[in-house]
């Protein structure tokens, strides 16, 4: 699969994806501060370094979720998308192979409007569904991202349907 950073190149490679939000999202790599560190010698007016951030997140988003989700996560400002990108990229690296890979959805009452993002994995029963939610949401608060734990839930599909039969 690629991704396209518009003007700025593809990537095919998962990890290489992964790397690449990590580095100019920031994950305690330090090539991420010597990335920032160029960047930020480049007058804004030769490179807006923010309109490509927000290119980079938006074609690695497009990953987990529909153009119009991306849109309406950037217009109603629910939540920060460089926290969501960060919180996406380090659930499918730690939990993708066990769960599978996760998407993005945003869940919406009729008569309340929007509810929730849900990050849903197609993979896990029930059990196993109650315990990643619990160390997911714990873990996203002890860094620090209450606001973004408290706008997401988190969805196995096959637990969902093994409560339906």
């Amino acid at each position: 699969m690629y991704v396209t950073l518009g003007k700025y190149g593809s990537f095919e490679d998962t990890n290489a994806i992964i790397d690449l939000g990590r580095i100019l999202l920031g994950d305690g790599d330090s090539r991420g501060e010597h990335i920032r560190e160029e960047f930020s010698k480049i007058p804004p007016f030769i490179f807006p370094f923010r309109t490509l951030l927000d290119e980079v997140i938006n074609s690695v988003l497009l990953r987990y979720a529909d153009r119009k989700l991306i849109e309406f996560i950037w217009n109603s400002k629910i939540v920060d998308p460089e926290e969501l990108l960060n919180v996406m990229i380090w659930l499918e690296k730690d939990y993708g192979k066990t769960f599978g890979k996760p998407t993005l959805n945003a869940f919406f009452d009729p008569e309340e409007g929007f509810m929730f993002l849900e990050i849903v994995f197609p993979h896990g029963d029930w059990n196993s569904w109650k315990n990643l939610a619990r160390n997911v949401k714990e873990k996203m608060r002890n860094k620090g991202l209450e606001t973004l734990a408290s706008k997401v839930a988190i969805v196995c599909l096959e637990a969902t349907r093994e409560q339906l039969l």
